[in-house]
């Protein structure tokens, strides 16, 4: 009898050895990538007493640029944003407001540029006398983020791996092994905003930051 209950204790001391153990880890990656998209803004205005006649007016302003623009540019970075015509009051005193003209503007985005292309339109846009026109926004491109982002993931797992590792050795743990992965996006500073000068003025481009975050839980046996 003695014999077998030692027998029971021994078995179950071998499967308690055998319990799987859970680590949990985390480690982020950051990355400075250049920010090599620029958008601009047209904005095209005309006023006229005449509505047909201020429409006909805007419409040959723009149909300008828009030629010249697909004939020096790819027809995908030209995107037409909103047009709007309202018409234009004056309020004499203790009168009834009187219609003086109509106002119509359309405004347009060019995005994707590179920073050769920004700056050549930044030289070029004034022919075009639009209202007004500028730097709307600069970003790294999709592909550069992507690219970056693979890096990124590589280098956060490896330090969740050397984590890991180092639990396990502090634990007596072997057989680590991977169960779950989570990954986070966490933005960063954002590009600043160039100076809206000419080329000779021009600063260089700037870079995005951005970082991912790697939560990983591992499994492992008593060694």
């Amino acid at each position: 009898m003695l014999k077998i209950i030692s027998a029971v204790l021994l078995l179950a001391g071998l499967t308690a050895c055998k319990d799987e153990a859970s680590l949990q880890t985390q480690a982020n990656a950051q990355a400075q990538v250049v920010a090599n998209e620029y958008e601009l803004f047209v904005n095209f205005k005309q006023a006229n007493k005449d509505q047909a006649v201020l429409m006909a007016s805007l419409q040959k302003q723009s149909t300008h640029f828009i030629g010249w623009f697909n004939e020096h540019f790819s027809k995908g970075n030209l995107v037409g944003e909103s047009i709007r015509l309202q018409p234009m009051y004056e309020y004499p005193k203790h009168q009834v407001r009187q219609l003086v003209s109509f106002e119509g503007s359309q405004r347009f985005s060019l995005v994707g540029l590179s920073f050769e292309q920004y700056n050549q339109l930044m030289q070029e846009l004034p022919v075009f006398k639009a209202e007004s026109f500028g730097l709307q926004g600069v970003k790294a491109s999709k592909e550069a983020m992507t690219e970056s982002r693979i890096k990124l993931v590589e280098e956060a797992f490896a330090k969740n791996q050397a984590k890991a590792r180092h639990l396990a050795q502090l634990s007596n743990l072997c057989e680590i092994e991977v169960t779950d992965i989570k990954e986070y996006d966490q933005g960063g500073s954002q590009p600043r905003m160039m100076s809206m000068r000419m080329k000779e003025d021009s600063n260089a481009p700037s870079n995005q930051s951005h970082s991912v975050r790697l939560e990983v839980t591992w499994s492992a046996y008593p060694c």
